[in-house]
C-alpha cells in the first residue's frame, strides 16, 4: 500500500470512527463510546506505526551500499 492510499484509507477511517462515536453515544452512553472510539484510534496508531517502521525499513535495506 502506497502512503497516499495508506492516508485516504486513515482519513476514512477517522471519519467512520467520528461517526461510530456519534451513533453509540447516543445509542449507549458516553462510556461505551469512549471505549469503542479509543480501540479504534488504537487500531489506526498501530497501523500508522506499521507503515512508517515499514518505510524505514526498506529506506535503511536500500541505502545500505
Amino acid at each position: 500500500m502506497s502512503l497516499v492510499e495508506h492516508l485516504i484509507k486513515r482519513y476514512q477511517l477517522q471519519n467512520a470512527c467520528r461517526a461510530i462515536l456519534s451513533v453509540t453515544h447516543v445509542i449507549f452512553g458516553a462510556k461505551i463510546s469512549y471505549v469503542l472510539y479509543s480501540t479504534i484510534r488504537f487500531i489506526i496508531f498501530v497501523s500508522d506505526l506499521y507503515l512508517f517502521l515499514s518505510y524505514w525499513a526498506i529506506d535503511n535495506y536500500y541505502s545500505t551500499d
